[in-house]
Protein backbone atom coordinates (compact mmCIF):
# COMPACT_ATOMS: atom_id res chain seq x y z
CA UNK A 1 0.00 0.00 0.00
CA UNK A 2 1.29 3.45 -0.88
CA UNK A 3 2.02 5.84 1.93
CA UNK A 4 2.49 9.58 1.76
CA UNK A 5 5.97 10.85 2.30
CA UNK A 6 6.47 13.27 5.16
CA UNK A 7 7.04 16.79 3.94
CA UNK A 8 8.83 19.32 6.08
CA UNK A 9 9.12 22.92 5.11
CA UNK A 10 10.93 25.65 6.96
CA UNK A 11 9.21 29.02 6.70
CA UNK A 12 12.06 31.08 8.01
CA UNK A 13 11.62 34.73 7.23
CA UNK A 14 14.55 37.09 7.17
CA UNK A 15 14.93 38.65 10.60
CA UNK A 16 17.01 41.82 10.50
CA UNK A 17 19.67 42.35 13.10
CA UNK A 18 19.28 45.15 15.62
CA UNK A 19 21.84 47.28 13.78
CA UNK A 20 20.05 46.92 10.44
CA UNK A 21 16.71 47.68 12.05
CA UNK A 22 18.03 50.76 13.84
CA UNK A 23 19.64 52.03 10.61
CA UNK A 24 16.43 51.68 8.59
CA UNK A 25 14.20 53.22 11.27
CA UNK A 26 16.56 56.15 11.80
CA UNK A 27 16.87 56.68 8.03
CA UNK A 28 13.08 56.91 7.56
CA UNK A 29 12.82 59.06 10.67
CA UNK A 30 15.44 61.45 9.30
CA UNK A 31 13.69 61.60 5.92
CA UNK A 32 10.40 62.42 7.66
CA UNK A 33 12.00 65.11 9.81
CA UNK A 34 13.67 66.74 6.81
CA UNK A 35 10.38 66.76 4.91
CA UNK A 36 8.59 68.30 7.89
CA UNK A 37 11.17 71.03 8.44
CA UNK A 38 11.51 71.82 4.74
CA UNK A 39 7.76 71.89 4.20
CA UNK A 40 7.13 74.14 7.19
CA UNK A 41 9.96 76.47 6.17
CA UNK A 42 8.91 76.83 2.55
CA UNK A 43 5.22 77.09 3.44
CA UNK A 44 5.95 80.39 5.18
CA UNK A 45 8.34 81.59 2.44
CA UNK A 46 6.22 80.67 -0.56
CA UNK A 47 5.10 83.36 -2.95
CA UNK A 48 3.10 81.32 -5.45
CA UNK A 49 0.33 78.79 -5.08
CA UNK A 50 2.27 75.97 -6.75
CA UNK A 51 5.22 76.31 -4.36
CA UNK A 52 2.79 76.46 -1.46
CA UNK A 53 1.08 73.27 -2.63
CA UNK A 54 4.41 71.50 -3.09
CA UNK A 55 5.59 72.48 0.39
CA UNK A 56 2.26 71.35 1.86
CA UNK A 57 2.67 67.96 0.15
CA UNK A 58 6.21 67.64 1.54
CA UNK A 59 4.98 68.58 5.00
CA UNK A 60 2.18 66.00 4.89
CA UNK A 61 4.50 63.27 3.60
CA UNK A 62 6.91 63.93 6.47
CA UNK A 63 4.11 63.98 9.04
CA UNK A 64 2.70 60.78 7.60
CA UNK A 65 6.08 59.03 7.71
CA UNK A 66 6.64 60.02 11.35
CA UNK A 67 3.10 59.03 12.37
CA UNK A 68 3.45 55.63 10.71
CA UNK A 69 6.84 55.10 12.36
CA UNK A 70 5.41 56.08 15.72
CA UNK A 71 2.36 53.86 15.24
CA UNK A 72 4.62 50.89 14.55
CA UNK A 73 5.87 50.95 18.14
CA UNK A 74 2.56 51.61 19.93
CA UNK A 75 1.21 48.98 22.32
CA UNK A 76 -1.88 48.69 20.10
CA UNK A 77 0.26 47.40 17.25
CA UNK A 78 1.65 44.14 18.59
CA UNK A 79 2.24 42.22 15.39
CA UNK A 80 5.90 43.13 15.33
CA UNK A 81 8.16 40.72 17.12
CA UNK A 82 10.93 42.98 18.28
CA UNK A 83 12.16 41.93 21.65
CA UNK A 84 14.56 44.36 23.20
CA UNK A 85 14.94 42.35 26.44
CA UNK A 86 13.27 39.32 27.98
CA UNK A 87 11.09 41.43 30.28
CA UNK A 88 7.78 42.45 28.67
CA UNK A 89 7.45 45.50 30.93
CA UNK A 90 10.79 46.89 29.75
CA UNK A 91 9.86 46.14 26.11
CA UNK A 92 6.62 48.09 26.38
CA UNK A 93 8.39 51.02 28.06
CA UNK A 94 11.01 51.13 25.31
CA UNK A 95 8.27 51.09 22.68
CA UNK A 96 6.39 53.94 24.41
CA UNK A 97 9.56 56.03 24.65
CA UNK A 98 10.26 55.43 20.96
CA UNK A 99 6.75 56.64 20.08
CA UNK A 100 7.16 59.75 22.21
CA UNK A 101 10.60 60.44 20.78
CA UNK A 102 9.51 60.09 17.14
CA UNK A 103 6.33 62.13 17.47
CA UNK A 104 7.90 64.73 19.78
CA UNK A 105 10.79 65.46 17.46
CA UNK A 106 8.45 65.73 14.49
CA UNK A 107 6.50 68.44 16.33
CA UNK A 108 9.77 70.11 17.30
CA UNK A 109 11.04 70.13 13.72
CA UNK A 110 7.70 71.54 12.53
CA UNK A 111 7.95 74.39 15.04
CA UNK A 112 11.57 75.15 14.20
CA UNK A 113 10.94 75.09 10.45
CA UNK A 114 7.95 77.37 10.86
CA UNK A 115 9.88 79.85 13.03
CA UNK A 116 12.81 79.93 10.61
CA UNK A 117 10.42 80.44 7.71
CA UNK A 118 8.81 83.42 9.41
CA UNK A 119 12.11 85.04 10.38
CA UNK A 120 13.10 88.04 8.31
CA UNK A 121 9.80 88.41 6.50
CA UNK A 122 8.37 91.89 6.38
CA UNK A 123 4.61 91.84 6.57
CA UNK A 124 3.02 94.54 4.45
CA UNK A 125 -0.56 95.59 4.27
CA UNK A 126 -2.12 95.33 0.81
CA UNK A 127 -3.58 98.86 1.14
CA UNK A 128 -0.45 100.57 2.44
CA UNK A 129 -0.61 103.34 -0.15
Amino acid sequence: MLQADAVQSDFSFYQPTLGEFAFVVSLWWLIGLILIAGGAYSLNRSKTASVELLSLVALMLGVGACILLGWYFTPLNRHHLLVWTEDKNINSRIDIWLVLMILGTSLLFFGVGRKLGKRGLKRTDPNAN
